[in-house]
């Protein structure tokens, strides 16, 4: 005698639900975008050398928007810190 499955039917697993048309585009054009994005750093040494890429990574370090960026998330991890040692806030 065979037992149920949590589907209800007796080892038959329920038909898989087909993903929309725009899902599948998404995930295609996604997955092309990604792979570019990976690819760049590479291709930028390839290209320009160990200079090239340290002028990259700098100009993009010490943009204005990425100093915000860091200077926010260095003042919320100090906040933090100071918050635990306080003892307003526990692990």
């Amino acid at each position: 005698m065979s037992q149920a499955t949590a589907s209800g039917t007796d080892g038959e697993a329920p038909p898989a639900a087909k993903p929309p048309l725009f899902t599948l585009t998404a995930m295609v054009v996604g997955s092309m975008v990604g792979a570019g994005v990976f690819s760049l750093p590479g291709r930028l040494a390839e290209e320009t050398g160990v200079a090239g890429a340290l002028i990259g990574w700098g100009r993009r370090l010490f943009s204005p928007s990425e100093l915000v960026v860091l200077a926010v998330s260095v003042a919320g991890a100090v906040l933090g810190v100071v918050a635990l040692a306080a003892g307003w806030i526990s692990l």
